[in-house]
């Protein structure tokens, strides 16, 4: 999942500003700087 294969539509993202018409947008997340979370230790 940390690819960029996943796609998503910025249209129904608020703030972002994108028109229905535009290309879908992927996230990379950045693997170097993950945190966990102390309450849920399978979730960074």
């Amino acid at each position: 999942m940390a690819h960029g294969s996943e796609r998503y539509a910025g249209y129904a993202l608020d703030g972002l500003g994108q028109e229905p018409n535009e290309d879908k947008l992927s996230s990379i997340p950045d693997l170097d700087h993950i945190m966990q979370l102390p309450w849920g230790p399978k979730v960074a």
